[in-house]
């Protein structure tokens, strides 16, 4: 599914209190929070997974509430023939998934993150890998959220910088899962036994 951008709302809240069109996605979570879908700004509804908008509206009745931005990815495998991608922290530090599924998926997205920023590493079996990162900003008046994508390298991880060696666990763990045939286990992540399955 690749990038998704989340409101998360302290409280509980439906689409009809907060006036919200019943087109917006609007659900509780288990920790007694609301997580909404926003719209893009300048963008149609629904658009191509690897082109996501880079901005998107705040509903104007949830200006004054208390709510932060978060971004969700999924670490997923052979999506494209022969690619797998990581999902990490900004810094290459394994992340908690919100959720795995029980019954994996071979070589689809079964390990899903919710952060506040983060880093996608995409591998070919090769070796051949893509280092991005995605960070959230609201803006002053808090209207829009902006998203801040960075294409930090492409090459082969055998001439991974020494600035981005940081990320060298979570490259080799990308291209292992690029070369994992049918795989369906996470392969950079934290464990967590609080964890949403399927």
């Amino acid at each position: 599914m690749g990038l998704e951008v989340l409101i998360l709302l302290r409280g509980e809240y439906t689409q009809e209190n907060l006036a919200l069109p019943a087109t917006m996605a609007c659900n509780i979570t288990e920790e007694g929070e609301t997580l909404l879908v926003p719209f893009p700004l300048d963008s149609p509804r629904y658009f191509r997974c690897d082109s996501p908008p880079t901005k998107y509206t705040v509903p104007p009745a949830i200006r004054d509430l208390d709510f932060e931005v978060i971004l969700s990815d999924w670490e997923s495998g052979c999506l494209d023939v022969g690619k797998a991608v990581v999902i990490c922290g900004l810094r290459g530090e394994k992340l908690k998934p919100r959720y795995v599924r029980e019954r994996g998926i071979p070589c689809q997205e079964n390990i899903l993150f919710y952060t506040r920023g983060y880093t996608r590493i995409t591998a070919q079996p090769h070796g051949d890998i893509t280092i991005e990162r995605f960070t959230p900003r609201l803006t002053k008046e808090k209207e829009v959220i902006e998203i801040n994508h960075e294409a930090l390298w492409s090459g082969n991880r055998k001439d991974l910088p020494e600035e981005l060696s940081c990320y060298k666990p979570a490259v080799e763990a990308a291209v292992e899962k690029a070369n994992c045939p049918s795989c369906r286990e996470p392969h950079y992540a934290l464990s967590n036994s609080r964890l949403g399955k399927s």
